[in-house]
């Protein structure tokens, strides 16, 4: 299956969302949000079933 969508992220992109994450202080939906960009970004694919 063909990727969707196609994340780059710069350096100073990806450092804000690590941070999101590691600190847990974000709503879980910030957080969520932030790990699937990071995944995505480094060619993780994520096939959810709707």
């Amino acid at each position: 299956m063909p990727k969707k969508h196609i994340v780059k992220l710069t350096q100073e992109q990806h450092q804000q969302l690590v941070e999101i994450v590691k600190k847990g202080k974000a709503t879980a939906r910030m957080i969520r949000r932030a790990h699937t960009l990071l995944m995505a970004s480094s060619g993780v694919s994520l096939n959810f079933k709707h």
